[in-house]
């Protein structure tokens, strides 16, 4: 039997991935802090924004009021095959801190790379705000040229800069085997 693929592909210039974009960027902090501190992205698989969970009580509920039927569409039980998304999670630490990370944001987008969904931490997104004028923790970047200006203001953001800091110092103290201060907790 012969291919029945009507395959003629175009060739076309692949762009950067947002994971490459913030990838590269990782090594660039790698690089300038000697290693001590480390930017990853990984793959994330919980929400990224809040959700309604519903208990036992609320199925229950909804059940005895609909007569216990309840008509099942199978594209939405199986879920939109469509619009399945890219998820990932974008931290910092550092060597002397395995056990601490810093969540600059997650990221999330289809199959195309664009348009990205981005959720950031709220300082960093309060820092941006005189940027942008959206106060807001989520923003979309359309495309790519958008994602890069918007992850360079997040990368220069008080909130990173003070974090990389602190991070910088403890594993300066560290390797200078200087005991790090006690924590103290905010009830304290």
């Amino acid at each position: 039997m012969s291919s029945m693929w009507n395959l003629e592909l175009n060739e076309v210039v692949a762009s950067t991935s947002p994971v490459d974009i913030v990838e590269e960027q990782c090594e660039y902090l790698r690089k300038h802090t000697d290693g001590k501190i480390i930017a990853k992205i990984s793959g994330y698989y919980e929400p990224i924004s809040s959700y309604t969970r519903y208990g036992f009580g609320s199925l229950l509920r909804s059940a005895l009021q609909s007569g216990g039927d309840t008509k099942v569409d199978i594209q939405e039980d199986l879920g939109d095959i469509g619009n399945t998304y890219f998820t990932y999670e974008f931290f910092i630490t550092s060597i002397a801190t395995p056990n601490y990370k810093f969540r600059v944001m997650f990221m999330r987008h289809d199959i195309t790379g664009y348009p990205i969904e981005l959720v950031m931490d709220a300082d960093i997104a309060h820092d941006m705000s005189f940027i942008y004028s959206n106060n807001s923790q989520n923003f979309v970047c359309e495309n790519e040229r958008v994602f890069k200006e918007v992850l360079e203001e997040i990368l220069n953001s008080t909130k990173v800069a003070k974090v990389i800091n602190a991070l910088y110092s403890t594993a300066l103290r560290e390797e200078q085997n200087e005991p790090l201060p006690p924590l103290v907790s905010e009830d304290s």
